[in-house]
């Protein structure tokens, strides 16, 4: 393995490097964490504007010998954390990259007159007129799934049914909040519930290597959102929207 960094602000006490390991069972897609470490970066960098790594081969002597033989993922962040700080700054984790290939969707036209989806240059572009509001108790299911073979058979990696409202004014980042915090920088969407009627856009957005959540290994992926009122799969559901993604992950 070789890195090159090269760094152009201070980094301060409060540096950390969070790693986590993570396995799979035989014959099996899916990774499971059984092992995480975080470490202190101040002890251990000096006082330099370029660090790098050359040649490194992790020999058995590295090896924890409560490691058993397998298929290992293994994923690192460093972020500075100040005093009092409850957001640490994210600073650096191994790259990856997503591709979006192609969206699907279907609207329910007694809260859209009109709702599109499309993907161009890699990048997300969405366009709507909302005619009834989005009050609170809007929900959405949030499927990930990944590709088995060329068949195209997807297996869930995992899924998710989400208070949308509780997104949008939640104080706490997570990696939902995060995208959409992302999104207010390419189109006209509001940090505030419920959602008045009016034209609602899109424009450009990109999944970027930051915004993929580090548990996600590479693959073909199908992200799925189903936006209702009401409870899920019963009577007493009432559909409003769903979008479906096709993307690739690769990591670098």
């Amino acid at each position: 393995m070789n890195l090159d960094v090269d760094v152009i602000r201070p980094l301060y006490s409060g540096l950390r490097l969070n790693m986590e390991f993570f396995t799979r069972k035989y014959k099996s897609n899916t990774y499971q964490i059984f092992y995480e470490y975080s470490l202190d970066m101040c002890n251990i960098l000096s006082n330099q504007n370029h660090y790098y790594i050359r040649d490194y081969n992790s020999s058995e002597l590295d090896i924890p010998s409560f490691f058993f033989p397998g298929a290992y993922r293994i994923t690192t962040k460093l972020f500075q954390s100040k005093k009092g700080n409850r957001d640490p700054d994210f600073l650096l984790a191994l790259k990856s990259s997503v591709l979006i290939q192609n969206g699907q969707y279907k609207y329910n036209p007694n809260y859209f007159e009109n709702f599109t989806l499309s993907i161009i240059n890699n990048t997300m572009n969405l366009d709507m007129i909302i005619k009834k509001p989005l009050n609170r108790g809007f929900k959405s299911l949030v499927d990930f799934s990944i590709s088995l073979g060329k068949a195209k058979h997807y297996q869930r990696v995992f899924a998710h049914v989400l208070d949308t409202c509780g997104i949008v004014s939640a104080l706490q980042n997570n990696i939902f909040k995060t995208w959409f915090k992302s999104m207010l920088n390419h189109g006209n969407f509001m940090l505030n519930c419920p959602v008045p009627e009016g034209h609602y856009f899109l424009h450009n957005w990109k999944l970027e290597s930051q915004l993929v959540p580090q548990y996600l290994y590479a693959g073909d992926y199908r992200v799925s959102s189903h936006f209702f009122f009401g409870k899920l799969k019963t009577k007493q559901e009432d559909f409003v929207l769903d979008m479906t993604i096709f993307a690739i992950l690769k990591t670098d």
